[in-house]
């Protein structure tokens, strides 16, 4: 964690192909440039002193490449003064997040503790959770599962687990989050596959949990595993939407998924289970 925190400091934001050019290439040309037309303009009013503007225009030449160059500069300035300050928006905000991650971690330790001695406060926040989401009761078929998974779990064996829970509505995800870490299990919550994969470039996290579609995007879910995939990153990942359809679990499985739920007791099972 400590060297993650280090490497922020060293970190540069990442800019588009355009104005990567200008922040490198305009604070080299354009001092260059500068100096070349005040010298030019100068020696076009010495070389043409006699004679009127109107019959030369080699003064005004000079004069348009010198507001030009300045220009040049000024914007040169600006965009290397306004990506400094984003840049430093993003470092604060990522140190903002390690520390959540840092107070989650101690917290969930101290919860695992007592993990078992929590089930019926699990229970409880799990019926908040299911009544919020499918607006109906918890069932004793799903206590009973959550019991079982409960018991199976050695004292203390979830102490130190981290589950990273992408969500664009966190409201929505309020009761299964603390149900999670009435077991002991830190959650830290992003809004955005962006910051998602920004976390688990420096973070080793035990699971994944992520929505399916945020914002316009109704497929940012698996967007979020390809991409991890892709970097060969294996966290185990949990697609939790509006729907367990059997062909939704189905695809989510094909596309190298943990499971696809909207059940808030069966959530829990796939966690524990994926901790185990």
């Amino acid at each position: 964690m400590v060297l993650f925190k280090m490497f922020l400091i060293l970190e540069k934001k990442t800019l588009p192909p355009v104005l990567f050019l200008a922040r490198v290439l305009l604070p080299l040309v354009a001092p260059v440039v500068l100096l070349y037309s005040i010298t030019s303009f100068v020696v076009a009013i010495r070389s043409n002193s006699t004679k009127p503007w109107g019959q030369n225009y080699s003064s005004f030449i000079g004069f348009v490449s010198l507001f030009i160059s300045i220009l040049s500069v000024v914007v040169a300035i600006q965009i290397e003064r306004k990506q400094a300050e984003q840049a430093e928006r993003d470092k604060r905000s990522q140190f903002e997040k390690l520390n959540e991650i840092d107070s989650l971690s101690s917290s969930a330790a101290r919860e695992a503790e007592g993990a078992r001695l929590n089930s019926e406060r699990i229970l409880r926040k799990l019926q908040l959770a299911e009544e919020v989401k499918r607006n109906r009761s918890l069932s004793w078929e799903q206590g009973e599962r959550v019991e079982r998974v409960l018991k199976s779990c050695s004292e203390g064996f979830l102490a130190g687990a981290r589950v990273l829970w992408v969500d664009d509505t966190p409201d929505s995800i309020f009761y299964e989050r603390d149900a999670l870490e009435l077991a002991g299990i830190a959650t830290i919550w992003v809004g955005s596959t962006g910051e998602a994969l920004n976390l688990l470039a420096g973070n080793k996290f035990d699971v994944v949990i992520s929505d399916m579609g945020r914002h316009e995007n109704s497929k940012a879910g698996y967007d979020l595993l390809e991409s991890m995939r892709q970097k060969s990153d294996y966290t185990p990942f949990i697609i939790y939407s509006s729907s367990r359809l059997p062909e939704h679990i189905t695809e989510a499985l094909e596309r190298g998924g943990r499971g696809a739920t909207n059940d808030p007791a069966e959530l829990f099972e796939l966690v524990l289970k994926e901790l185990s």
